[in-house]
């Protein structure tokens, strides 16, 4: 537990440094429109299956009311109140307002079975599965399950989160009967973080399991729930679209780079460690050696490098000077006696 906790704040940093970042230039824009339509109207879904205090803080300012704020109608109970109430959110924020068109709602999830809702969305003439995201302490348990499971996507074998995988399996047993009565082919699925994590694998299995059926699955800011294998396995390709905004640290956040992450913060520690270490060595000796100045200052014959040699310094006390006597001056202009050994000169 540690690890993971360290690990989500690491990513989550990791976030808040690269939100200064500027944004990278988008090499494949998306220009199917169609599909631009389809997705932000599954976001809607995605945001609204959150539930009437969530939707309310999207439509409003200050503090959300709670279900005590709402009063059951006469001969309601509290939980036919609290199912009024979100249907309330799904006619007037998303917009389903036929009463037929509400297929299932399970709006109290558990562990490994998030809250969700099946409606039939006549705008997209679509039945559309929203999944609700991480919210509650059983969502959190469903994803700290994090053991790596195999998966088989079509002909393509990998690696998939086991506690997002348990989920789409039951969501495919509750959802499976209320399709079929549906008589609909075309379904889509959406939802966001945990809830987009479990429409793209629940899409991959209904897509092997309904093969006559029309899937599309859309997360918004998915948790990371497949390895490299299976997210570009064709079916994953065909039927998943997932939306992640810049550098979001859940749809990153996994067993593999939280395990990635210690490394490297042990690895920083220890040169952090080191790089201080070593400016403590050099404080230590600076003050054990005065700086040169000079040739003058070093020991010996030794001349320091850059330092140009200088001058020998002047004694304090000045030599006297060495003063030599003048006898005179005739006798410094007589001209020197000739050699012995030279003619006499001759007078005339």
């Amino acid at each position: 537990m540690p690890d993971v906790v360290a690990g989500v704040a690491m990513m989550f940093k990791s976030s808040e440094w690269a939100a200064a970042r500027p944004l990278p230039q988008q090499t494949a824009p998306i220009e199917d429109f169609e599909l631009l339509i389809r997705a932000n109207r599954a976001m809607v879904h995605a945001a609204a299956c959150y539930g009437f205090q969530t939707v309310w803080k999207l439509q409003h300012e200050g503090k959300s009311p709670t279900m005590n704020d709402t009063k059951p109608l006469p001969g309601e109970t509290k939980a036919d109140c609290f199912t009024r109430v979100h249907e309330e959110i799904l006619r007037d924020f998303v917009g389903i307002r036929n009463k037929e068109d509400f297929l299932l709602q399970a709006w109290v999830g558990n562990v490994y079975d998030p809250a969700m809702y099946i409606v039939f969305d006549r705008e997209l003439d679509a039945v559309v599965v929203a999944i609700r995201g991480s919210e509650t302490i059983e969502d959190t348990l469903t994803d700290m399950a994090g053991r790596a499971t195999s998966f088989l996507s079509g002909k393509v074998l990998g690696k998939a989160h086991d506690g997002m995988l348990e989920c789409a399996h039951r969501k495919m047993v509750q959802i499976e009967d209320a399709i079929t009565k549906s008589g609909r082919k075309k379904i889509i699925l959406t939802g966001h973080s945990l809830g987009g994590a479990v429409a793209g694998l629940l899409g991959i299995i209904l897509a092997e399991e309904h093969p006559d059926w029309q899937l599309e699955a859309f997360g918004f800011g998915p948790a990371a729930s497949v390895d490299l294998q299976l997210a570009r396995s064709p079916l994953a390709l065909k039927i998943v679209r997932s939306f992640v905004f810049r550098d979001d640290s859940v749809p990153r956040l996994s067993p593999g780079s939280v395990e990635r992450l210690k490394i490297l913060a042990k690895t920083t520690a220890l040169l952090s460690k080191r790089a201080a270490a070593n400016e403590a060595a050099k404080k230590r000796m600076r003050a054990k050696v005065s700086p040169v100045t000079s040739i003058n200052d070093c020991p010996g014959d030794c001349i320091p490098i850059g330092v140009s040699p200088s001058p020998p310094p002047v004694p304090s006390r000045a030599l006297k000077p060495h003063i030599i006597p003048v006898r005179n001056a005739a006798a410094s202009a007589t001209p020197p006696p000739p050699p012995s050994n030279s003619p006499a000169p001759t007078v005339v």
